[in-house]
């Protein structure tokens, strides 16, 4: 570490290389903010959705919808596990 940060104890130049290479903790999911935890939790399945909805067209759009976000977690979270 250069001199430039005018940390005169090498134990010290030590932690403070420590303290900045240390990883960030991770926030939790229910602390993010609102666009980040819905880009987080719940943005690619809703993109993945519409595109089904978009290329099935069905009649009842909202019915599929919901039947389609419903069945893809339930597989996701299944494959989660067995990993």
């Amino acid at each position: 570490m250069s001199q430039e940060h005018d940390l005169d104890d090498l134990a010290e130049q030590q932690l403070a290389e420590q303290t900045a290479l240390s990883q960030i903790p991770s926030i939790p999911d229910q602390a993010l903010p609102t666009r980040q935890y819905l880009e987080k939790a719940v943005i690619d399945q809703l993109h993945d959705a519409l595109k089904a909805l978009a290329r099935e067209r069905p009649k009842n759009p909202i019915e599929f919808f919901s039947y389609y976000l419903l069945t893809q977690h339930c597989n996701k979270k299944q494959e989660l596990q067995e990993q």
